[in-house]
């Protein structure tokens, strides 16, 4: 067994979680299983998204954000929302840093910043769009609230139409629904009817899914962040097919019994409905596993979370923005999206603060939490040549590197150590860790008769059977329908 040194970044998380180093980093979910999960993975389109109703175009605008920024590649998500300046107003958004009244600036944080993409109001980014929409993905905000008629009153009033943001050049559109709110159920149809609309364009979706409700303040306690309502919000935009859930990370639990209990005390009747295991077993104290409740309710992370970063706090903006990574990460959600503490500082400590964001992400040794992954005192604890393997692939022995790659671990079949290559009618991309899973595990493999490194080459693969390598033997596995004495072995280029 190889013992695993701490890097340098592993280090500089662990010091910026301070005394809550142990309780994160060292925490092991007893609740919901990863392995019921769908994590985050180079593969995620393909695993999951090419599974759907989504069109090729669809998917194309998809794959463009997980392919960009410092996190392409690995099925993570660093995203740069700037809608304060409707949303907060703009003097309180922006004069900490006056710069970013400028809507350039922006998006050139977002480039900066090594984010997947800016998310901004139509003004912002069709002001750019044109010098900046084919160097990274734009999402466009559709709809907002607005701070300025008195009294202040909160709903979210469409600006724009989805036809315009795919004129200025948008991979995506957004949008905000206040779930509890009175006017939660004509939000609803017209993000449904804008997602569906943008969908036929093209484009993904994400959802902010907030709620907003008075009652859900019950005893001085805020529920508006409880795990299991929000939870409830995030199945709610599943349902109208938001490919991405924006959720603030969650606080407390046990909103629906608390909401409930302060109904009936002033004889309103009862509110919605839950089940006794939501709280007692589905989640904890913890907020990994108040995360992995909210990840549940996204279709068992098939819509990927994000979580929101919060407002800017000062000088522990940081320590806070790294500490929401963490508990994202080893929940089991796909990325942070955060703004506030990045644009109100200067330019470089905001790009450093995304990239801290980042470095979450690509650190293995945060890991996605289970019962038995870090034992507490253990990080970050000793692994393996074939747990490091795995750590490349966030589902472990389940086959799930991506099939364009033609490359699948499987290791119930035939140990730590075998790989089947499958080829298949797509093109060879490896992105990072990928290369070097092949670079580690091929060389073991004692092939007799054939030679499969050659067969992974950056280049339209011929149609062929797929090989598979097992037990240090190869063989042709042939197609459906078709006997094994038949099969080709491989077509000329062009034909």
């Amino acid at each position: 067994m190889t013992t695993v040194t701490p890097t340098a970044a592993a280090g500089r998380i662990a010091d910026l979680l301070g005394d809550r180093a142990d309780e994160l980093l060292n925490h092991r979910s007893e609740t919901i299983d990863k392995e019921r999960l769908h994590l985050p993975g180079p593969d995620f389109v393909e695993r999951i998204y090419a599974q759907t109703d989504r069109s090729p175009q669809v998917l194309r605008s998809i794959q463009s954000m997980f392919g960009h920024g410092r996190l392409a590649g690995t099925g993570y998500l660093s995203i740069l929302p700037v809608d304060q300046g409707i949303e907060h107003s703009a003097g309180a958004s922006f004069a900490p840093n006056p710069d970013y009244f400028d809507p350039q600036k922006i998006v050139e944080l977002a480039i900066e910043g090594g984010c997947n993409a800016v998310a901004s109001t139509f003004g912002v980014l069709a002001a750019t769009s044109r010098r900046y929409a084919h160097r990274i993905p734009y999402i466009v905000k559709i709809n907002h609230n607005e701070i300025l008629s008195y009294p202040n009153t909160y709903d979210q009033t469409m600006y724009g139409s989805v036809e315009q943001a795919w004129n200025l050049g948008a991979a995506a559109v957004g949008a905000t629904i206040y779930f509890g709110s009175p006017e939660s159920r004509r939000q609803i149809t017209e993000v449904a009817e804008a997602f569906a609309r943008a969908h036929e364009l093209g484009m993904f979706t994400v959802l902010w899914c907030y709620l907003r409700s008075s009652a859900f303040k019950v005893d001085g306690v805020d529920y508006h962040t409880a795990a299991d309502l929000t939870a409830q919000a995030n199945h709610l935009g599943v349902t109208i097919e938001a490919d991405i859930i924006k959720q603030k990370l969650p606080e407390t639990n046990g909103g629906y019994a608390a909401v409930e209990a302060a109904s009936k005390a002033k004889g309103n009747g009862g509110f919605g409905k839950t089940h006794r295991k939501v709280t007692e077993e589905l989640s904890s104290d913890n907020p990994i596993d108040l995360t992995r409740l909210q990840v549940a309710g996204c279709y068992m992370g098939r819509a990927p979370l994000i979580n929101s970063g919060g407002a800017s706090s000062g000088e522990s903006d940081l320590a806070e923005a790294v500490l929401t990574a963490v508990v994202n990460k080893r929940a089991g959600g796909a990325g942070l999206i955060s703004g506030r503490k990045a644009f109100q500082r200067p330019l470089g400590d905001g790009v450093a603060l995304l990239n801290a964001i980042q470095d979450v992400y690509l650190c293995d040794e945060v890991t996605v939490a289970c019962s038995g992954d870090r034992a507490r005192g253990e990080w970050p604890r000793a692994r393996s040549a074939s747990a490091d393997s795995a750590a490349l692939s966030p589902q472990g022995v389940r086959p799930v590197l991506s099939p364009s790659l033609g490359l699948h671990v499987d290791e119930d079949a035939a140990g730590a150590d075998s790989l089947q290559l499958i080829c298949r009618r797509y093109s060879w991309e490896r992105p990072a860790g990928i290369a070097q899973l092949v670079e580690r595990q091929l060389p073991k493999l004692d092939v007799a008769g054939s030679n499969p490194v050659p067969r992974l080459q950056r280049r339209r693969a011929a149609r062929r059977p797929p090989v598979v390598v097992s037990s240090g033997r190869a063989r042709l596995a042939a197609p459906k329908g078709l006997a094994q004495g038949r099969v080709c072995r491989s077509r000329r280029r062009g034909r």
